[in-house]
């Protein structure tokens, strides 16, 4: 039989079993149950091809596959092996195509090269050792399979250089080296790959200048250099590339101009010069590339000026990505570009003042990036110009003014994300928005948006970003908001809202973040805020006019990072609960950037008051820990469970009327870097603890009824302001100028500091010696002294002693007999507890 199929087999390794011989047997992505070491009686001794992809059999190899001599094709993709692979497969001598990615083959590469001995090594020619776990450097008898036409070890955890051996495999088409951990530079050797069509060395940490001699790789198509540490200048021997299609040379330290490749990349298709540090103007020979369709170059340090001669034979470009340089966009109005963008990507760039004419033209354009590009149109001239099929807008930073209307915002209802912040609109939010049923992202923030929050938002059902902070707005959340059920992020801060928070908000039970800030609201903070949205990361409620107690269910948030609540009229004392917050208790962090759910996510951003002044925290938010009760009148102590949150990073419980101790374990707060308890009625020692919080950078214990002697130690010390202590007029030693009198009694003598304890250590040393000589001379002579001349009392001396011996021997044996009776019934009872217990489980 040539070939089988038996991918509806119930079961198909007895139907195997039936079959006198096979030639050819793919079983891929078949969800095999499991498989058989051994086949006994199948005959495969003229099996050709095997496929057993994809079907996640491992971990151990079967056997049987190496009784397979006459294999040419062996697949084992997507198994889950990580069994070592058998010797025998050196055996294999017809063997051309193997592949074995996508499994779990670890440990040294070198291991494998018992396997890949023998006659193997003559005919093999595609070898995919991809997406394992393989560590150790790249061997040098890779070079010696010299019909290798395909090699493929990315995503492994190789290191080292590339072995100069590779030069050696002259029929060599894909070389995949990518996401490992390679380093040195790209040996030389490399360039006589003349048969090389694809060359992938990204995602790792190579360096060095790119060598010319990949200029002689006369067949190359992609090239793929990306994410690594290459300087130095883009070589122009790269311009001799004429089959190049695809150039990757992003996220690296190159410098220097654009060489004028002068059109000779005529096959050109993708083109990614982004985030080097790449300068000069663009060449207008760029223009002449009439296949390209991606060009990426953003996060460079380009300038000059683009002109219609850096786009004039761009007839196929379909992305165009050139943000973050200093280039200026310079085409006349009339201007009809030859290309139709599908994406045009130009933030902090300077496009304007005029919104492009020319973007009227671009009837495939779906996604659009003008942030801080100096435009200063206004919002009805924009939304004139822009297609209908826009999906993604950001006009955010700019100069836009004017009202959005009903009329100009309606005609572009397919949008998914749109942001519009930080420019000067004015009026109320339009009823026309509602009608984009699919946006997930909506940004009006640093406007002068007036009037009411429309309660058709909540028509929006996909939803996931709601940011309308810094504007005017006044009234009240509308209860709609309840129905965006896959909100995850919403910021009304800094506005005139006012009201109670409506109790249909515990319905947006995937909110991550709410930030109600700097607005009017009162009435209770509600508890179902501890209740519904579990997965609330950050909570801002700051400067509002909130009452009532601090409702104990908040510690229910075991995902919280930020709560802030400072500047209101909240009382009570603080529940010892909030020792519960399980993320403040995780001390080491990975940060993760945080994205808003939805097609177009934007990145989760909060501001944070934090060392006294608010800053804005973006890519880093993750790792932000933050508890901020400040400006209330809360009382009683500060809760020990505070100092169960070891990953904490700032603290402030400052202007209330706190009252006892600072607690005792505060030293465990290791990750602190700011704390401030200032202007309460807190009192005692400074604990000793302070001296090993090597984090502490900010300070603030200043109003308080602190007393004694202020700690000292080479943390402490960089803080060397008098401010943190005013205000305690029973502190006493540096920084204050009330210096402690040498008859201070420290509070606790375990709040002495380091360099205190030692000074007194060494002074009561001193004075121990110094009494000890004088005091032995005299107790000497006077003792002996009597009983040499005074007969009684040497009797009565030596009976003393006759007496106390007698006496300590009896109250030793009494102690010891006390100490064998208990042993005796310890041991009884421990012995009529298991003869117990025996019993009861029989």
């Amino acid at each position: 039989m040539g070939s089988v199929n038996l991918s509806t087999a119930v079961d198909w390794q007895l139907s195997i079993n039936m079959l006198p011989s096979i030639l050819n047997l793919h079983l891929s992505y078949c969800q095999l149950p499991n498989i058989s070491t051994s086949l006994p009686h199948v005959n495969l001794t003229s099996l050709s091809t095997l496929d057993l992809s994809e079907n996640r059999l491992g971990p151990q190899l079967p056997t049987w596959v190496f009784n397979s001599s006459s294999l040419v094709s062996l697949d084992l993709r997507y198994n889950d092996f990580s069994y070592p692979i058998p010797t025998a497969l050196g055996n294999f001598c017809n063997l051309q195509t193997l592949k074995l990615q996508e499994n779990h083959f670890n440990g040294e590469i070198n291991r494998f090269k018992e396997s890949f001995k023998g006659c193997i090594k003559s005919n093999l020619q595609d070898l995919y050792l991809g997406g394992n776990g393989l560590s150790g450097h790249l061997p040098y008898w890779l070079g010696q399979f010299i019909n290798l036409k395909s090699l493929s070890l990315f995503g492994n955890f190789l290191s080292g250089s590339i072995p100069q051996s590779l030069g050696r495999l002259s029929s060599l088409r894909e070389l995949d080296l990518s996401d490992n951990s390679l380093s040195g530079p790209i040996p030389p050797s490399l360039g006589t790959l003349s048969s090389l069509t694809k060359l992938y060395l990204y995602y790792n940490s190579l360096s060095g200048p790119i060598p010319p001699s990949l200029g002689r790789l006369s067949s190359l198509r992609e090239l793929d250099l990306s994410y690594n540490s290459f300087f130095g200048p883009i070589p122009p021997s790269l311009g001799t590339l004429s089959s190049l299609e695809a150039l990757y040379l992003s996220t690296n330290s190159l410098s220097g101009p654009i060489p004028p490749f002068q059109g000779r990349l005529s096959s050109l298709s993708t083109l990614d010069l982004s985030s080097n540090k790449l300068n000069g103007s663009i060449p207008e020979s760029l223009g002449q590339f009439s296949n390209l369709k991606y060009l990426y170059f953003s996060n460079n340090s380009f300038k000059g000026i683009l002109t219609k001669a850096h786009f004039s034979n761009l007839i196929k470009l379909h992305y165009l990505d050139i943000s973050s340089t200093s280039l200026v966009f310079n085409v006349s109005s009339n201007w009809v570009p030859p290309f139709q963008l599908a994406y045009f990507i130009m933030n902090d760039c300077k496009l304007g003042p005029q919104f492009p004419p020319w973007h009227k033209t671009q009837k495939q354009l779906s996604y659009l990036s003008l942030s801080n590009a100096s435009i200063s149109d206004t919002i009805s001239n924009i939304f004139q110009i822009l297609p209908s099929n826009i999906q993604f807008l950001d006009l955010s930073s700019n100069s836009i003014s004017g009202s959005i209307t009903n009329n100009n915002i309606g005609k572009i209802t397919k949008l998914l994300y749109l942001s519009l912040s930080s420019n000067h609109l004015k009026g109320s939010l339009p009823l026309s928005i509602c009608q984009m049923r699919n946006l997930t992202y909506l940004s009006f923030s640093n406007n002068q948006l007036t009037h009411e929050i429309p309660r058709c938002l909540g028509d929006l059902e996909f939803l996931s970003t709601l940011i309308l902070d810094n504007n005017v707005l006044s009234g009240g959340i509308p209860s709609s908001v309840s129905h965006l059920s896959q909100l995850t992020s919403l910021h009304l801060s800094k506005n005139k809202l006012s009201g109670e928070l409506p109790s249909s908000m515990k319905n947006c039970t995937r909110l991550r973040t709410l930030d109600l800030g700097e607005n009017g609201f009162s009435g209770t903070i509600p508890n179902w805020i501890g209740e519904r949205p579990s997965f609330l990361k950050f909570l801002i409620l700051r400067s509002n006019k909130f009452y009532g107690s601090i409702p104990p269910h908040l510690s229910l948030l075991s995902e919280l990072q930020v709560l802030d609540l400072s500047q209101n009229n909240l009382s009570g004392t603080i529940p010892e609960s909030f020792g519960n917050f399980s993320a403040m208790t995780v001390a080491n962090r990975t940060n993760v950037i945080i994205n808003n759910g939805g097609r177009y996510s934007g990145v989760e951003s909060i501001w944070v008051v934090w060392k006294g002044v608010q800053s804005e925290y973006s890519r880093t938010v993750s790792l932000v820990i933050n508890i901020n009760l400040s400006g209330n009148d809360l009382h009683g102590e500060i809760p020990k469970g505070i100092t169960y949150l070891l990953g904490l990073q700032s603290l402030n419980l400052s202007r209330n009327r706190l009252t006892g101790t600072i607690p005792e374990d505060i030293n465990d707060l290791q990750r602190i870097e700011s704390l401030d308890l200032s202007w309460n009625q807190l009192s005692g020692a400074i604990p000793h603890g302070f001296s090993y919080l090597t984090f502490l950078s900010h300070l603030n214990l200043s109003h308080n009824n602190f007393s004694g002697r202020i700690p000292s130690s080479n943390q402490l010390d960089t803080l060397n302001d008098s401010s943190i202590y005013m205000g305690n007029p029973l502190l006493c030693g540096p920084p204050l100028l009330n210096q402690c009198q040498r008859n201070e009694r420290f509070p606790n003598s375990q709040q002495l500091s380091d360099g205190d304890k030692v000074a007194k250590d060494e002074l009561e040393i001193q004075l121990f010696y110094i009494s000890m000589g004088p005091g032995f001379v005299v107790g000497f002579w006077v003792v002996c002294g009597i009983l040499l001349f005074k007969r009684s009392w040497r009797v009565a001396y030596y009976n003393f002693f006759d007496d106390m011996g007698d006496r300590f021997y009896v109250a030793i044996a009494r102690k010891l007999a006390k100490f064998k009776k208990n042993s005796r019934l310890q041991v009884e009872t421990f012995k009529n507890q298991v003869i117990s217990g025996r019993q009861k489980e029989h």
